[in-house]
């Protein structure tokens, strides 16, 4: 199996090692109400959201500068999690880091979610020490997964992506790397199997089983 080869895992963030959802629903929701747009309920909201804020923003037709809506973004999603509604770590996510790493995998981070964030949760659950990459707020993951591929000496092809929603699959597949789509976050199972990735799980410790 192709996995039994995989030297490099790179794993999105949001939806797959932390549940962010409520915050950046709630953050979503405060963005469209500051540019006069309606908002919606989280259940309308979930399948159809898309990363980062900016592209959002622009689903809705808010055309201000990419700084300014990813300023405001910023600023209410702090304030969000400020007042108590915190993201936390998904289940099972410690353990698998540190079985993958027992394994001698290299381990690295790509998100949109805001790089500010992104380095303070990393802190919060203790998980630093089991990446050798990380980089957040990106705009373009194909360039950025690339980019990690390089800085880490490991050809796509040897490569897998985790991630929680259809455009994750999407970018791996662009660049020949192995797509690994989970259903703990923003997308749903029947949504991420229309695109089809090499591996649909539903608990981040699978990837273990699948290496194995």
């Amino acid at each position: 199996m192709f996995m039994n080869k995989c030297e490099l895992i790179i794993f999105d963030w949001s939806g797959v090692i932390s549940d962010d959802r409520l915050p950046v629903y709630q953050a979503n929701m405060k963005l469209l109400e500051s540019y006069g747009k309606p908002t919606f309920s989280f259940e309308k909201w979930l399948p159809e959201t898309i990363a980062p804020a900016v592209s959002f923003a622009r689903k809705f037709g808010i055309s201000d500068s990419d700084e300014k809506i990813a300023g405001a973004y910023q600023k209410y999603l702090d304030e969000i999690v400020d007042k108590g509604t915190r993201p936390t770590v998904l289940p099972g996510s410690e353990k698998t880091l540190s079985l993958l790493k027992e394994r001698n995998k290299k381990v690295a981070l790509l998100s949109s979610h805001p790089t500010e964030n992104l380095e303070k949760e990393i802190d919060e659950y203790n998980l630093r020490k089991y990446f050798d990459f990380v980089v957040g707020g990106v705009s373009d993951k194909i360039v950025n997964l690339q980019n990690i591929c390089d800085e880490l000496a490991v050809p796509p092809m040897y490569s897998a992506y985790v991630g929680d929603m259809i455009a994750d699959v999407i970018t791996a597949k662009a660049l020949g790397i192995t797509s690994i789509a989970i259903t703990t976050g923003y997308h749903s199972k029947e949504v991420l199997e229309k695109e089809n990735p090499d591996y649909l799980i539903e608990d981040i410790s699978k990837i273990i089983e699948i290496i194995q």
